[in-house]
């Protein structure tokens, strides 16, 4: 249960800003807050650590490469797994994360045996290129982007607990939600992200105001979301950015959410 936004930054140093959103049940444990890890295979790798599970919803790379996890939850349910799901989905992505762009993402992805994992949704989001382009666009189905400039290259992998299905999306500003109510649920979402980012030309103050949205009389389907289950308990931000040099920056900002309600009372308000 997460909702997730990338949108491009302009300026002297043009790049990317992803913020997610995680939902979890109110009686998980806290995670612990981004480090830097050494990855087996040379390279390092910035996340959160699920302090149940181990393993992570959300990573950058130190070459720029982000990903991250979503629930995968359809309207119509999953289909019965071959196997009984057995191994946590956060151990996926600090396997992938030494990676350099999302094409190799999709090559490892095509390798790798799922069978013992529940249904998820993995977004992949490239690092700025030298013809990356601060502009901004707009849409797709539990996730939304698309037009021309902005060039923000998206990969959506999907695994039902059967099948693996890998796409690439149009680029541009792009949002990605799901629910343990049903994905279908909080598509809401996607309309309010099209209304209050795109609409105010993807900055990065509409990104953030968009991540504390709640609907008062939905708060089950809110970005900043509260149930008598669950909660957001944390908004992360990233920033991968090019300077002068021939490489990249790469910020993580991690912030709990001690009581969702209290922090969505400083956010924006709206009607579904």
């Amino acid at each position: 249960m997460c909702t997730l936004s990338v949108i491009a930054t302009r300026g002297s140093a043009p790049g990317l800003r992803i913020v997610c959103n995680r939902d979890e049940q109110r009686t998980r444990p806290a995670a612990h807050a981004p480090r830097w890890h050494d990855l087996p295979a040379g390279g390092r790798g910035i996340w959160p650590t699920d302090s149940k599970a181990g393993g992570t919803w959300l990573a950058a790379g130190e070459h720029g490469l982000v990903l991250a996890l979503l629930n995968y939850n359809p309207r119509h349910g999953l289909p019965t797994p071959l196997f009984p799901p057995r191994q946590s989905r956060g151990l996926i992505i600090p396997t992938l994360i030494g990676a350099a762009r999302i094409g190799d993402v999709a090559r490892t992805l095509h390798k790798m045996d799922f069978s013992l994992f529940p249904g998820f949704r993995l977004i992949g989001i490239d690092p700025p290129g030298r013809g990356h382009s601060g502009g901004h666009s707009g849409g797709h189905s539990g996730g939304h982007s698309g037009g021309h400039s902005g060039y923000v290259p998206i990969l959506e992998a999907t695994w039902n607990g059967r099948e693996l299905a890998v796409a690439r999306h149009a680029p541009g500003p792009a949002c990605f939600t799901s629910s343990g109510l049903g994905d279908h649920r909080v598509l809401p979402r996607l309309e309010l992200f099209r209304r209050v980012v795109l609409g105010a030309g993807a900055t990065a103050e509409a990104q953030d105001e968009f991540h504390t949205h709640v609907w008062p009389a939905q708060p089950e389907i809110s970005v900043m979301m509260a149930r008598e289950d669950a909660r957001t308990v944390s908004v992360s931000r990233i920033e991968v950015a090019r300077g002068e040099g021939p490489g990249l920056h790469v910020r993580m900002d991690y912030h709990a959410v001690a009581d969702a309600a209290a922090m969505a009372a400083t956010g924006s308000t709206g009607n579904a």
